[in-house]
């Protein structure tokens, strides 16, 4: 039976709170411009129509922030790497993916993070960032690191691709920055 590993990708406990803050603001700013857009009709036509539109905008950035930050919770599961989904989980065998470690630039001004990118034949590329967002985008704890590299070690037949990017994920684990 293999081992069911969370890694620690997901926002934690202080980025809800802060998302439900948002979302409640939202919800607030809906129903003040449900309220307010009656009696704006009147006089400026203009200026409650922006108010709706504006509201609405609000809404939909901060319902596409936490879908984006309920799919960023990832678990492995053997071979298989499984990313939260809205309406279902979504497996990749990461034995039979094509597999590549890439740089990406958190935010701006962020500092660049390593991410792995798999590739399965008819599906998106999934990318799965190595660090947290919400702990000062430390690394992933050394496990998981090792997880994952045993993960993408287990296709019987491996290229010199695939163990340099094994070799990394150790390296990453094992450094004591």
């Amino acid at each position: 039976m293999s081992e069911h590993i969370r890694l620690s990708t997901g926002p934690g406990v202080s980025a809800w709170i802060w998302s439900a803050f948002n979302l409640l603001m939202a919800i607030a700013l809906v129903a003040f411009a449900v309220y307010a857009v009656p009696m704006l009709m009147e006089a400026r036509y203009v200026l409650a129509m922006a108010l709706v539109v504006a509201s609405s905008v609000f809404m939909i950035f901060i319902l596409a922030t936490l879908t984006a930050s309920y799919r960023r919770y990832f678990w492995l599961d053997g071979s298989m790497l499984w990313r939260k989904g809205v309406f279902r989980d979504c497996g990749y065998d990461m034995a039979c993916a094509a597999v590549a470690l890439e740089s990406k630039r958190m935010g701006l001004l962020g500092p660049v993070a390593p991410q792995l990118v798999l590739r399965s034949a008819g599906r998106r590329p999934v990318k799965l960032v190595l660090r947290n967002r919400d702990t000062g985008l430390t690394l992933l704890p050394a496990d998981q690191l090792h997880a994952l590299a045993d993960a993408i070690g287990s296709a019987g037949e491996s290229g010199a691709d695939v163990r340099g990017i094994v070799h990394r994920l150790r390296r990453l684990a094992d450094d004591d920055f």
